[in-house]
């Protein structure tokens, strides 16, 4: 059997004692200031990450904004291509349909002549 040895604290002073206990308040004290320290940059991150926040919701509103004129813009602006586009395709099937009947007029006088001809020979 192994017997146990019972130390006796050493005779501390009181001092020594109320030394080490500033000590670990001290310790203590830095630790809560470097934690205070980390909140409030946390808090600074934090209250950035809600600025930037509301930036972009006015960015994505004005976007929107920008979206919705340029869409009234490209309609308006299609309308007027469509409409010149279809004055421009009448006036091509017009000028058309003058050549061709211009020139079916002068091939039915062709024909009429060769056909004359035909019956005189």
């Amino acid at each position: 059997m192994k017997k146990t040895i019972k130390q006796k604290p050493q005779d501390e002073q009181p001092t020594d004692i109320l030394k080490r206990i500033a000590k670990r308040v001290e310790e203590t004290t830095i630790d809560i200031s470097n934690m205070k320290s980390d909140l409030k940059m946390v808090s600074l991150r934090l209250s950035g990450v809600e600025h930037n926040t509301e930036i972009m919701k006015v960015d994505v509103e004005k976007i929107k904004f920008d979206i919705s004129n340029a869409e009234e813009n490209l309609v308006s602006k299609l309308v007027g291509l469509e409409s010149r586009l279809n004055k421009r395709i009448t006036y091509v099937t017009d000028l058309i349909t003058i050549e061709f009947g211009g020139k079916l007029r002068n091939h039915e006088k062709r024909i009429r002549k060769i056909e004359r001809i035909q019956q005189v020979v």
